[in-house]
């Protein structure tokens, strides 16, 4: 899963970097085609990670943290009219990967959880 946010905030560094229309196209795709496949990994991550007992409280955690992300997303609207539509892009790629690194750092292999 880290690996996911990492090629998705690498699609974003891209964008952001990029100056060729065909890129900014191709790398929104791969985003969308990557991003259709978050929702099935995330649920079967929270059957690996958690027990039956805990799973409901999970995947409410996980819902909620979807559309609390998409409600705070608007915050890029004040970052876009500020800075650019590259700099939004540019930071989020950043903070996505360093976030994705984390992840891969400190996330133990569900294999070893139980």
């Amino acid at each position: 899963m880290a690996m996911i946010a990492i090629s998705i905030s690498l699609f974003h560094l891209e964008t952001g970097l990029t100056t060729k229309f065909g890129v900014i196209c191709l790398m929104r795709v791969l985003h969308g085609a990557v991003s259709a496949a978050i929702n099935p990994l995330s649920y079967s991550l929270i059957a690996d990670y958690f027990p039956p007992e805990k799973r409901s409280r999970a995947n409410a955690i996980l819902t909620t943290g979807n559309y609390l992300g998409i409600a705070l997303s608007s915050i890029s609207i004040l970052l876009i009219k500020a800075y650019g539509w590259r700099y939004s892009y540019i930071l989020m790629g950043t903070l996505g990967v360093i976030g994705g690194g984390l992840a891969m750092g400190f996330m133990a292999n569900p294999d070893k959880i139980r």
